[in-house]
């Protein structure tokens, strides 16, 4: 992305809680934590 010369990127995220995303059958949300697939795929998000 940065050599495309992207400044910003924006990710949606439905919602952390396990029980919504089973009612919603978002089952593919569930695979990995939330947090560690964020800062796996973001690097850079937490600094």
């Amino acid at each position: 992305m940065r050599e495309a010369r992207f400044t910003t990127m924006f990710a949606g995220i439905e919602t952390p809680d396990a029980d919504a995303l089973r009612a919603m059958n978002k089952r593919q949300n569930l695979r990995s934590p939330l947090l560690e697939a964020v800062a796996t795929s973001m690097p850079t998000a937490s600094k």
